[in-house]
């Protein structure tokens, strides 16, 4: 398997993953700093989404539709995004 790109998240981890239904981008939770979106096509993030609740992330999911953005965190909290538009 050849290797495609490396994406660099400086010092925090990666919690949990998830790519879009359509394969063009994936988000990962990145501990401390919420979950961030990444394009396949470049290394720089789309955009970043803090987790309002002040736990720790533990799921990333979008919707079938790739419209929305979910994350749920640790103390029970789900955080949700509206993405359609960037």
């Amino acid at each position: 398997m050849a290797h495609v790109r490396t994406y660099e998240s400086g010092p925090a981890s990666w919690a949990a993953s998830a790519f879009r239904p359509d394969g063009e981008e994936f988000a990962v939770h990145q501990t401390g700093l919420g979950v961030v979106r990444w394009d396949l096509s470049s290394p720089i993030p789309l955009a970043t989404y803090p987790l309002d609740t002040g736990d720790e992330g533990n799921a990333v999911a979008y919707s079938p539709d790739g419209r929305y953005l979910v994350a749920g965190a640790a103390g029970g909290t789900i955080c949700q995004w509206d993405i359609s538009e960037g």
